[in-house]
């Protein structure tokens, strides 16, 4: 899901439309997949979504128990990949940690429509609250630990979607290799949505030529490794929620892929999002110590967080707010890596002039109407299972 409710909202924002029929009856490959025996009692649509529906659908079993479970339909032409790369991911994070993430059952394409295909799994009331800092961090820590790629690679076999569209991150020994091809897609599909931007293109060349090897590939040289660990990929506060039952932390909709464990920390890194600085702060304290180079580590966050802005700037046409703050943070790196005279030798377009408060302080700027949001009484958007 992205962070839809925390954008700027006096830009309308475009709603591709969904197929309510595709969840006013239970397709006959989904019933295939419920235990044997069980007989629907209803389908109810249960949650939000920008890119497709979800329902609960409730069953009586051959013993009498009646269980619910939660359904996810899309349609179009990458909704296969989208439920096999959410299946995928679902999979290794429950089997990893099953208290944290909901069951899958399956996926598959519709019998009834060739071009809708679902991702079904077991259903969990969900209330949204913000997690417990400590326990959430935990949790969180605990899955970096445990789901280590047995393969050794970065990267994911399968599309990684945030919103509707794909990326790859090609299965590689580096990370910065990964890492760059997959925030490359983004750039290209973002420019695609928003048209082109002649100073977000030099700022980009300086991202790409000297930014991202400048911190990342340090993690991997001079006798210095990370793993590749499974990360949810887009661990922002609506992808969060509170198990009704256990009421511990639970997340979902994955943007999963073979990484470095930092980069699920991007999204905390953003000012906007709820799950913010104390969450870092949490889990570097008492989970794990910031990679090597450790004096990189906030560079790293910024780096990680340009990923989740121009992310979110691809799935709204028209909506720059994003693509703004992206330009800004690229800026402040430029600044504290010493490389204003790159930006020149990359852009004829000469960078606007810095104000006396700095570049921290315009990307503050920059955000203070997105902050605002954060208040009790601003507007919400209802993010349970929204995608």
């Amino acid at each position: 899901m992205d962070d839809l409710c925390e954008l700027d909202q006096t830009h309308e924002l475009p709603v591709p439309e969904a197929k309510a029929d595709l969840i006013k009856f239970v397709d006959d490959a989904v019933q295939a997949n419920l235990p044997e025996g069980a007989e629907v009692e209803r389908i109810i649509p249960h949650g939000e979504s920008l890119w497709g529906r979800t329902a609960k659908v409730e069953a009586r079993h051959a013993d009498g128990r009646k269980l619910s479970y939660f359904l996810k339909v899309h349609i179009g032409a990458h909704s296969h990949g989208l439920m096999a790369s959410e299946y995928h991911a679902m999979t290794i994070i429950h089997e990893t940690m099953p208290e944290l993430a909901i069951k899958p059952l399956a996926y598959g394409g519709y019998i009834s429509n060739p071009n809708a295909y679902f991702f079904l799994a077991e259903f969990r009331d969900m209330r949204e609250e913000m997690p417990d800092v400590e326990e959430f961090c935990e949790q969180i820590a605990l899955l970096h630990k445990q789901a280590v790629n047995p393969e050794g690679k970065f990267g994911w076999p399968w599309p990684v979607y945030a919103g509707s569209k794909p990326r790859t991150y090609p299965l590689s020994d580096s990370w910065e290799e990964t890492f760059s091809a997959g925030l490359r897609a983004t750039f290209d599909i973002e420019e695609q949505v928003q048209g082109p931007d002649e100073e977000l293109s030099g700022l980009r060349a300086v991202l790409f030529d000297k930014l991202i090897p400048c911190l990342l590939r340090p993690l991997q040289s001079e006798g210095r490794s990370i793993q590749p660990t499974l990360v949810h990929g887009d661990l922002w506060h609506g992808n969060i929620a509170i198990d009704v039952r256990t009421g511990s932390p639970i997340i979902f909709d994955p943007c999963s892929l073979w990484a470095h464990h930092e980069f699920d920390l991007g999204p905390w890194a953003c000012p906007r999002h709820r799950i913010g600085e104390q969450y870092i702060y949490e889990y570097r304290r008492k989970h794990r110590k910031a990679s090597e180079p450790e004096e990189d580590f906030e560079d790293r966050m910024l780096l990680y967080s340009i990923n989740f802005d121009i992310q979110s700037s691809s799935n709204y046409p028209e909506n720059l707010t994003r693509r703004e703050l992206v330009k800004d943070t690229i800026r402040k790196l430029i600044s504290r890596r010493g490389l204003q005279e790159e930006t020149k030798t990359h852009s004829d377009k000469a960078q606007p002039p810095m104000t006396k408060q700095g570049i921290w302080e315009t990307t503050h700027q920059s955000t203070a109407n997105l902050a605002q949001e954060k208040q009790p009484t601003a507007p919400r958007v209802n993010v349970k299972f929204l995608n």
